[in-house]
């Protein structure tokens, strides 16, 4: 009887064992999956840094790009040069954003495997078996596809107009061609920026507020010279957009209807 009762008694502490050394495993994969967090979240933080710094780097050339069409008797070679010193800017953001997006994706898959540690910890400590493996979930964009996809458009557009420009292209036409285009692409590039989170509340609803002062500033010169009839509300829409371009075009300027 008494050997039975030993018997009985070890085979319960090798138990005991066995679940206190399943929880010190699920401990240890807990802790390790914390510091991967940790690890990923710093990458993401100097990917997406590094992000906005190329966007911002590639946005300011392309306003910088304006003052070619606005310099003194601009060539249809300076036209051309002017978007050619765009392609180092526009690569650097580009590789950039690449970067964002798998840090990003990175660190949803060490959140997701922190989860299934966490879980199995859980259940080791209440004696079940682990749970069974849970779908791997998708890393947030780094900005909404429809800016993306508006960025996309809108290099494929400037690319178009920068394709078209030949020595034989008169100067008005490839200075429209280029600023129409070079505008789109930076508002693109601007829209992209805010949504990826580049900026912080305040600064966009900054930027925010300067767009809508100045739009209403050059609605209102618009009403008084004659060009525009539209309600001054501070929206640059198509009668904004119709008002300058008409504008230009009795000036003899580029019609892009933006200004």
């Amino acid at each position: 009887m008494v050997a039975v009762t030993a018997v009985l008694l070890a085979a319960c502490g090798g138990s005991d064992g066995d679940d206190e050394d399943q929880i010190r495993r699920a401990e240890a994969k807990v802790t390790a999956k914390q510091r991967a967090v940790t690890e990923t979240e710093a990458e993401l933080t100097e990917a997406t840094t590094a992000f906005c710094d190329a966007t911002t780097e590639y946005v300011v050339s392309l306003d910088r790009y304006g003052d070619v069409l606005t310099s003194t008797a601009p060539t249809v070679g300076d036209v051309r040069e002017a978007g050619d010193d765009l392609t180092r800017p526009r690569e650097d953001a580009v590789g950039a954003a690449e970067d964002a997006v798998e840090a990003q994706e990175k660190s949803a898959a060490a959140r997701q495997e922190l989860t299934v540690a966490q879980a199995e910890l859980k259940a080791a400590k209440n004696g079940k078996p682990p749970p069974s493996p849970t779908p791997t979930e998708s890393a947030a964009p780094l900005a909404p596809p429809a800016t993306v996809n508006r960025v996309k458009q809108a290099e494929s557009e400037f690319e178009a107009a920068q394709s078209g420009i030949s020595d034989e292209t008169p100067l008005s036409e490839a200075s429209r061609q280029f600023n129409a285009a070079a505008v789109a692409l930076e508002m693109s590039w601007l829209r992209l920026f805010a949504d990826a989170g580049c900026l912080t509340n305040d600064q966009e609803k900054t930027a925010a507020d300067a767009v809508r002062d100045y739009t209403l500033a050059l609605q209102d010169a618009l009403a008084i010279t004659g060009y525009y009839d539209g309600g001054v509300d501070g929206v640059y829409g198509p009668e904004t957009l119709a008002a300058v371009e008409s504008l230009q075009q009795s000036h003899g300027l580029p019609v892009t209807g933006t200004v």
